[in-house]
């Protein structure tokens, strides 16, 4: 039993530091202005964790500074 907790905490772990690295990613294109990668990114962390509102907002930011309205309040 314990194998398994062990287990499934190192898959979370690995889980968390890899949307942790992606977040990382999408706040270094952001603030290059890179909106559209950033956005790429947000997206594939959407699909991920669908329910984290933070991802949706920020991903709304990238698209109100390409002037692109309709697809920030979508």
């Amino acid at each position: 039993m314990r194998f398994f907790v062990l287990l499934f905490f190192c898959f979370s772990l690995t889980l968390f530091l890899r949307a942790q690295n992606n977040i990382s990613n999408a706040e270094s294109y952001f603030n290059a202005q890179q909106y559209d990668s950033a956005i790429l990114v947000y997206d594939s962390l959407i699909a991920e964790f669908p329910d984290t509102l933070p991802l949706y907002f920020n991903r709304g930011l990238c698209y109100q500074n390409l002037r692109q309205y309709n697809q920030a309040i979508t």
